[in-house]
């Protein structure tokens, strides 16, 4: 396998066990013509079995370094688009638009723009993986699952339930967005470099279950609760609750209806609660 020089910025751990490679695609449930993107692929490690499937492959690498060799490797196969740019800033629906208009299958799996989505894989650099999970959250109407390569501290924090210590603003905006389960742990002796932590895989199967709106303002609700996490409801959205109420007389009624939440601390809601809170608080 073709090797380039790790950079820190770009926060650079790349796969070279070929095993634990081949274990995490052999996780990852495709389709014939599904089309799956992947995320900071590198020079390859996991894209080279992805490659055997009959799916629309799109690697998304921000290391022009790392793009030159990807495209020596796989762009002789036409079902494969690299592009060079950083996940976190692209157009997901644009991509997506653009990949149905050029399927060249007799039978696609989809009949429509509407009903098409995304699976996604990849290894994420630990300091982006709130910003790539809120990525796939923000955009989980056109995103089927994905299988990423994670810290284990924070896939921890991911699957965590209501009143655990890891129970926080990612374990709530993930059960928001649908169910997400530790499929194994990779050493670092896994990697190059070898990180200071030990890494899991996860998979994450989305379940829209609001607007990119209300997915929004549910997570303002959540962040401001748990920015004060050591205090109880009461007193960490009371401003929250004042602005919506607008008056006194509003902010009563509104207090009233959640009386049960009020003297509880927010890594006690479940993430059902926490929907609930927001419509009582709204409606």
């Amino acid at each position: 396998m073709e090797r380039i020089k790790p950079k820190k910025s770009l926060g650079q751990n790349f796969l070279v066990d070929r095993n634990v490679a081949k274990k995490i695609v052999d996780s990852f449930e495709t389709l014939d013509e599904d089309i799956i993107l992947e995320i900071g692929p590198g020079t390859g490690s996991l894209t080279e079995f992805l490659a055997d499937r009959n799916c629309n492959l799109i690697l998304v690498e921000i290391d022009t370094r790392a793009i030159e060799i990807l495209k020596k490797k796989f762009s002789h196969i036409s079902k494969i688009k690299i592009i060079n740019e950083d996940f976190t800033k692209i157009d997901l629906q644009k991509i997506l638009s653009a990949v149905d208009n050029h399927l060249n299958s007799d039978k696609p799996l989809y009949t429509s723009i509407s009903e098409k989505k995304f699976k996604i894989i990849g290894n994420i650099p630990y300091y982006l993986t709130s910003q790539v999970l809120f990525k796939i959250f923000e955009n989980s109407d056109i995103i089927h699952s994905s299988v990423l390569t994670i810290q284990k501290e924070v896939a921890q924090r991911i699957t965590a339930t209501s009143g655990s210590k890891e129970y926080g603003i990612l374990s709530v905006a993930t059960k928001i967005n649908g169910e997400a389960r530790i499929l194994f742990d990779i050493p670092p002796s896994c990697f190059y470099p070898p990180p200071k932590v030990v890494s899991s895989v996860i998979e994450l199967n989305i379940q829209r279950k609001f607007s990119k709106f209300e997915f929004d303002e549910i997570m303002f609700l959540i962040r401001t609760a748990f920015n004060q996490r050591r205090k109880i409801l009461k007193n960490s959205l009371k401003d929250y609750i004042s602005q919506r109420a607008g008056n006194e007389k509003k902010m009563e009624i509104i207090m009233n209806r959640i009386g049960d939440f009020l003297h509880k601390r927010p890594e006690e809601l479940s993430y059902i609660d926490f929907k609930e809170l927001y419509e009582s608080i709204n409606k």
